[in-house]
Parts: C-alpha cells; sequence; structure tokens
C-alpha cells in the first residue's frame, strides 16, 4: 500500500531576511494503519511540521502529498474538505470554545462540514469515551483528561 500522507523535502521559514528556519527539510511517507512519533527538542519543528501535514500551514518549499494528490495545489474547498472529513487532531491546548457545552463543542465540526448524518452518534461516542454525563457542562467544568476526550 502507498503513502497516505507524504512530504517531500518540505521546510518553513519565516524570516526570509536572515533565513530563520523553523523546520529544516524534511522528507517522510506516512502509511495508513501504523503509528508514528515526532520527537526533538523544544523549538525543533515539531508542531510546524505536524500543523504542515494537516493541512493547517504552508511549507515555504516542498510537496505535501494526501493520497498522491499535492494537498497545497487542491483548491481551498478541497483542502477543506479533507481537513474536516479525513484528518484529526488533538491539540495541546484542546481548543475547545469555552461558551458551549460539550455537546456543542463535539457538534461543530459536523455542521461544518456537512455531517448532519453524524450527529445522532454524539451520545454513543460520548458513552464510549467516558463523558456522556458531561454533555450539558461548559468544558472550564471538566477535568483536563475530560476536556481532552471531548477534543
Amino acid at each position: 500500500m502507498g503513502a497516505l500522507i507524504e512530504a517531500s523535502r518540505i521546510c518553513k521559514r519565516y524570516n526570509q531576511k536572515s533565513n530563520n528556519m523553523e523546520l529544516k527539510e524534511t522528507s517522510l511517507s506516512i502509511e495508513k494503519g501504523k503509528i508514528y512519533v515526532i520527537e526533538g527538542k523544544s523549538g525543533a519543528g515539531k508542531s510546524t511540521l505536524l500543523n504542515i501535514l494537516g493541512g493547517m500551514e504552508k511549507p515555504t518549499s516542498g510537496k505535501v502529498y494526501y493520497k498522491g494528490k499535492s494537498f497545497y495545489d487542491l483548491k481551498d474547498s478541497d483542502q477543506a474538505a479533507i481537513r474536516g472529513e479525513k484528518y484529526g487532531f488533538v491539540f495541546q491546548s484542546f481548543q475547545l470554545i469555552p461558551e458551549l457545552t460539550v455537546k456543542e463543542n463535539i457538534e461543530l465540526p459536523l455542521i461544518f462540514t456537512n455531517r448532519q448524518e453524524k450527529m445522532d452518534k454524539i451520545a454513543e461516542l460520548a458513552r464510549h469515551l467516558g463523558i456522556e454525563n458531561q454533555l450539558h457542562k461548559l468544558p472550564d467544568f471538566l477535568s483536563g483528561g475530560e476536556q481532552q476526550r471531548v477534543a
């Protein structure tokens, strides 16, 4: 089976004049069903790499391929569809919207991706994650572990 996601010589520079590098040139292939670990010192570019691979930040140079197609050469709407339906992220700070309930935070990405048929599965998912009694609470009233499960 071929690579699900492939990065070919990607790098990220934030200051072109001083050539300040956030992510040094990197190439890698990610296959479906395998587990990968990204490790390195603080400031090494781990989050930048994930943002680039996840379609949230365009590399300064190089290419990212999703199922053999150059991701950043796709139309914005096609990129958004892949991010919304094929990728999943749990951010370090969870990125929950504090004014929305747990249920509303879970529903929000489904609304943006027109996945209304998934709405009826929220209760089942919440049971599976052990947060079924938290659906009407605001994120500030959850433990860190509960917030992570919501994310």
